[in-house]
């Protein structure tokens, strides 16, 4: 999710460690707040077997790999 910098100190995130299942990592929950006014929000999707699901696919199969991580290689790391 993108937003202004400007609104960064109005999120609030925070780890939920009583949630985690088997593995390590736990959800992490964030309170946003919200313009007095929204937008009507419209479902969106992409047809099955379309060249923008193929695209779209191709941009994720690209576009993750490319994340920069840095130094968090352990639980340890991320705490």
């Amino acid at each position: 999710m993108f937003h202004r910098i400007s609104e960064s100190a109005r999120l609030r995130t925070r780890r939920d460690p009583d949630s985690k299942g088997p593995t390590d990592h736990i959800p992490l929950t964030t309170t946003i707040v919200l313009d007095s006014v929204i937008e009507a929000v419209t479902r969106r999707s992409i047809t099955h077997g379309s060249d923008a699901k193929k695209a779209f696919i191709e941009d994720l199969s690209k576009g993750v790999p490319a994340i920069v991580l840095g130094t968090l290689n352990t639980a340890a790391d991320i705490d």
